[in-house]
């Protein structure tokens, strides 16, 4: 009698003491939830900070697209020979223009994005400097033009006509005329000077001779086919249109950690919320065990 009274009373004690430890594994699981949702409702907000000199309100790195806009070609740049230029030098109503806005020091979008464009001058039929040419302008106000050099030499390397080359342009400029050509084309990025850091999207711009937007390209891989004939729409003159937006860009920004791996990021993130799921899980687990199987819940 005393020791079946012994056994209720050291279950019933097993029993209290799973209760407090489930309640404290709700806590600590609604603890971890809250903090997760903290930390990316701060992140999302101090992107809004100007931390780091954004060029327009919008969060995201993006293109708006401004179709038949015209670009002011009146902007100074400097070309990889160290020479000052206008725009207006390169668009001139000749030929329509195929324009890129990279970093050139970034290791990862930038470099998919000229490699992108290379491929494209060894997959068409047309001809640079007959058909059309390739501006290429940096957003990094801190790049020159011997970076502008040596960049262009790294991608002209891969031109199967080297003919192509004379016509990519390879340009840096001060940050105002960055800013008034980003603007014009509705290119919306992020910068940190200080740190080199940006995030900016990936893309090309059709320009007409006359420096309207004709089309935008999104990504880093372009159709061959499809460009060509929209470099032959762009060179007539036509009104340009619109395509669908494919939100792809280039992220090594972070307001105030250095360079970030976004993949990092969000297995970060993965892992917290995989985190509290296997805790509730858990709960979830002994809960049922406990209702489905009181003796054996309380034997333990």
């Amino acid at each position: 009698m005393v020791e079946d009274a012994f056994v209720l009373l050291k279950g019933k004690t097993q029993g209290r003491d799973r209760h407090i430890m489930l309640s404290k594994t709700f806590k600590i699981s609604g603890f971890l939830m809250g903090l997760l949702f903290t930390l990316t409702s701060k992140a999302n907000a101090q992107i809004n900070l100007n931390q780091g000199a954004m060029l327009t309100p919008a969060v995201n790195a993006n293109f708006d697209q401004r179709v038949n806009n015209q670009i002011p070609l009146n902007l100074t740049f400097t070309r990889s020979n160290g020479e000052n230029v206008t725009l207006s030098q390169f668009i001139n109503g000749k030929l329509p223009s195929i324009l890129i806005m990279p970093f050139y020091k970034c290791k990862a979008g930038s470099v998919q994005e000229l490699k992108g464009v290379a491929n494209l001058l060894n997959s068409m039929h047309m001809r640079a400097g007959k058909d059309y040419q390739v501006l290429t302008v940096s957003i990094n106000p801190e790049e020159n033009s011997a970076i502008a050099s040596s960049t262009k030499q790294m991608y002209v390397a891969m031109l199967k006509n080297k003919g192509d080359a004379g016509y990519w342009h390879f340009l840096t400029g001060s940050e105002p005329n960055i800013t008034a050509l980003a603007v014009a084309v509705g290119m919306h990025y992020l910068q940190n000077l200080k740190k080199q850091q940006f995030d900016h999207p990936t893309g090309i711009l059709l320009i007409e001779p006359t420096g309207k937007i004709y089309r935008y390209v999104f990504g880093t891989s372009y159709d061959t086919a499809a460009l060509e004939t929209d470099i032959r729409a762009a060179a007539a003159g036509d009104k340009g249109t619109y395509v669908e937006q494919a939100y792809t860009y280039c992220s090594v920004f972070d307001i105030h950690n250095g360079p970030i791996n976004s993949i990092v990021n969000k297995i970060l993130i993965f892992s917290g919320c995989a985190t509290v799921l296997i805790l509730v899980f858990y709960v979830g687990s002994s809960l049922y065990m406990e209702k489905k199987h009181p003796k054996l819940a309380n034997s333990k």
